[in-house]
């Protein structure tokens, strides 16, 4: 990915489809709070697939997006923001949280490019 923080990324595997949940793969968790992850069973759900990274965007960038990496980051997921696919009513707040928050706590980049790195992934 292209951003400029690195955590250790020895156990991180990119993984086109971890495994199945529910109905047609899939599991619908209902957020209570900002965050994707306070008050859900997000976390849990994650860990029980072998999650270890995640994708993050979003509508309200400075609220509920940066609100889910903090969350992930600090759970201990190796983060990317994709900045092309979020935005937030005020433009400023918008531009602080893509060029000053989510640099220190993910790695950045644009859909074009984690597209393309999905599609180099072999499926499972």
């Amino acid at each position: 990915m292209g951003g400029t923080h690195r955590r250790d990324r020895t156990k991180t595997r990119l993984r086109r489809n971890p495994g199945p949940l529910g109905r047609g793969g899939c599991q619908i968790i209902s957020k209570q709070r900002v965050g994707a992850f306070i008050g859900t069973s997000l976390d849990e759900t994650l860990r029980q697939r072998g999650v270890t990274q995640v994708l993050v965007t979003g509508v309200a960038t400075s609220a509920g997006v940066e609100s889910t990496v903090r969350s992930a980051y600090d759970y201990g997921y190796n983060v990317v923001t994709v900045l092309d696919a979020m935005t937030d009513r005020d433009a400023d707040v918008h531009r602080h949280s893509v060029e000053k928050i989510f640099p220190r706590l993910s790695e950045t980049d644009t859909t074009d490019n984690v597209l393309k790195l999905l599609k180099e992934v072999p499926a499972q």
